[in-house]
């Protein structure tokens, strides 16, 4: 079957948004620098976008699902490339962060309405893979987008990132206009509506586990620009290498995951996910300690780990959480989303307070109870649900 050469853009889109959140971790050092704040509360940007995210995207999905994909998805890659050049132009603290609010809601409404129009677009036989193609914006991003954003940032200064992305957005936004055709519109749902997915037994707890699982999963990550010059005392260009191993092992191990998933069940998946996880968190701050030469190495391939297995439990995730209630699949995968961002938001103000109150060498640990939260949630759920069965 071939490539629908539509979604491609899509994906470009796609791709553009993911890379301004993951490159973040690498773009916040010099954020700091230049408006005079803490590491700790430039950090706080992250959870400015998240929280908007986590609002924007049920609030103006509901608002706009109704009209027309086409002229709702290229404002919205319009108003992310005006954003980006805003960001790039930023003076001070507070416009940045009214910035990376206004992006949260682009991005709120541009995800779930890409995935959408991928379905809307394909045929139910090639739905899988049309979803996929617009997926692959994401997975690009954190693979090869947010390594290179970081690259010119540690070269060029992180506002000539934000300007590439100003660059890659306005390119989606004509493709999309006279890619995409009008008239497609989808259902409109009420706020109560998509908030019922919350009402399924068992659903809210699995909520739960996403929530705490990014809060242990990012809350090394966001931190990753100060952890490598400061607590490891690497140069700068570590920052990208870092951020490649991250992007590597994340797209490795969600094809692993995947695949793992449909062999051994989702449950092993996230179990497997979140343990390894939490195993691996605590060994950060045993880094320092290695002979000198073998402390960049080793940084790499922590990333490259965590980001295999944090990735890895995603699969899992999502099938889980489908499987609750197949017919109401869509409306209980977009409030993960919700769920995604609550965890990422909560990250970055427990990685700053830990930053600013223990130091940078606690970052790992702290993340690690986290995941071990997540995890201790998960076993219960599942041995309740066997007792379940078996009465």
């Amino acid at each position: 079957m071939a490539v629908d050469t539509r979604l491609v853009w899509v994906a470009v889109g796609g791709f553009a948004i993911n890379v301004e959140v993951f490159a973040f971790a690498g773009l916040m050092p010099g954020m700091a620098a230049d408006t005079g704040v803490a590491v700790s509360q430039a950090g706080y940007l992250a959870s400015a976008y998240a929280v908007s995210f986590a609002i924007g995207a049920p609030l103006l999905t509901s608002i706009f699902a109704s009209s027309d994909r086409r002229q709702v998805l290229t404002v919205a890659a319009v108003v992310f490339s005006a954003l980006a050049l805003i960001a790039a132009l930023s003076t001070g603290y507070w416009q940045l962060f009214g910035t990376r609010v206004a992006l949260g809601l682009t991005a709120g409404l541009f995800g779930p309405l890409a995935l959408a129009t991928a379905a809307a677009l394909s045929t139910p036989e090639g739905r899988g893979r049309a979803v996929s193609i617009v997926i692959s914006g994401q997975t690009a991003a954190v693979a090869v987008g947010v390594p290179l954003a970081a690259l010119i940032a540690t070269r060029f200064g992180w506002r000539v990132s934000y300007l590439s992305l100003t660059a890659i957005g306005a390119i989606a936004a004509m493709a999309l206009w006279f890619r995409l055709p009008g008239g497609i519109h989808g259902v409109r749902l009420t706020i109560r509506e998509r908030l019922s997915a919350l009402a399924i037994p068992g659903v809210s707890l699995t909520y739960a586990v996403t929530v705490l699982f990014l809060i242990g999963g990012f809350s090394q990550f966001f931190y990753l620009g100060p952890l490598t010059t400061k607590f490891l005392a690497l140069e700068t260009w570590w920052i990208p290498l870092a951020l490649l191993g991250y992007g590597l092992g994340a797209a490795i191990g969600n094809l692993t995951g995947g695949r793992l998933n449909d062999r051994l069940g989702s449950t092993r998946v996230i179990v497997f996910g979140i343990a390894a996880t939490a195993l691996l968190l605590p060994f950060l701050a045993l880094i320092p300690s290695l002979p000198r030469l073998a402390v960049g190495p080793a940084w790499w391939g922590f990333q490259f780990l965590t980001g295999f297995t944090a990735w890895a439990y995603y699969p899992g995730q999502i099938s889980r959480l489908a499987a609750f209630r197949p017919s109401a699949a869509p409306l209980i995968l977009s409030l993960n989303g919700t769920a995604n961002n609550i965890g990422t938001a909560i990250a970055a103000i427990v990685g700053g307070i830990v930053l600013d109150r223990i130091g940078l060498s606690a970052i790992g640990p702290v993340a690690s109870l986290f995941a071990l939260a997540a995890l201790v949630l998960v076993l219960v759920m599942d041995r309740g649900r066997r007792q379940d069965m078996t009465a």
